[in-house]
């Protein structure tokens, strides 16, 4: 019985479905299921810098599906990079023994299996380029964070979004606050090596700003250099134009090598 027949008839000629991929997880048995994006001009005669857009929300069905997650995705490719997504340890929604195969010794949240996948794809297409990867979060983990202190040999540009840099401080929301006792990310700055942008909003009321503050502290005395961006009106659910907009400069600048135009007004239909 067929219910519905989607129409394509209107997509754009140059239009590329993004791949479905599995990788061995860093344990090298687990297999990781995820998602690669290439721009629409892409060419694999040339070299491209690797984005990380792996989510803790995100399990293997999700980055198809998900809304913003999907064409946020898209968006990222079209300034030039190839982007890749991993349903890795630690989240989704697979079965409990995968939700919880995560190591408590390292901040939240795991990018053991992220990492890993990167290096396999690597080898696997030619035209990413291994020198050049960053790791970028929309919202909540701190995807950038873990891969930049963590795994800094790998991760060179990191930008996250009210991340989630100490889950001891988080308010008891459902499964967060209390549950959570990994280390902060504050525990690991000696590590920085790569160029990180912290963006906060003020009135955030699920990750509270707090956490940031202390770990703008902590690199601090650590004599790191980071870029922070404080936004006074910015809470759970945006707005988000402008931050997505600095966040796409600093790839542009620092991962793509190339100036970001000046003045570009971005207009985010999840913030009107």
């Amino acid at each position: 019985l067929v219910l519905e027949t989607a129409d394509i008839s209107a997509m754009p000629d140059n239009w590329g479905w993004p791949e479905p991929v599995m990788v061995k997880g860093a344990d090298n048995k687990t297999d990781i299921h995820g998602i690669i994006y290439r721009p629409s001009d892409f060419d694999p005669e040339k070299t491209y810098p690797v984005i990380d857009l792996s989510w803790g929300h995100s399990p293997p069905i999700t980055p198809f599906i998900g809304g913003w997650m999907f064409y946020g995705a898209l968006a990222w490719a079209e300034l030039g990079f190839i982007v890749v997504k991993f349903g890795n340890r630690g989240g989704g929604l697979r079965d409990k023994a995968f939700h919880d195969d995560i190591n408590p010794a390292l901040p939240y949240y795991n990018k053991d299996d992220c990492a890993a996948g990167i290096r396999q794809l690597v080898e696997r297409y030619p035209y990413m380029d291994i020198d050049r990867v960053g790791v970028a979060s929309m919202t909540l983990y701190p995807e950038a964070l873990t891969g930049l202190l963590i795994h800094p040999d790998l991760y060179k540009v990191g930008v996250d979004i009210n991340p989630m840099s100490d889950a001891r401080l988080m308010p008891v929301i459902g499964n967060f606050g209390g549950g959570l006792k990994f280390p902060p990310h504050e525990n690991f700055v000696n590590n920085l090596r790569g160029k990180l942008l912290l963006i906060h909003g003020m009135m955030e009321d699920v990750v509270l700003v707090a956490p940031t503050f202390r770990l703008a502290e902590a690199l601090q005395k650590a004599n790191k250099h980071f870029d922070m961006l404080v936004l006074p009106n910015v809470d759970h659910h945006g707005p988000f134009d402008y931050a997505t907009r600095r966040s796409w400069d600093y790839m542009v600048t620092h991962l793509l090598g190339e100036e970001p135009p000046a003045r570009f007004s971005l207009n985010l239909s999840i913030d009107s």
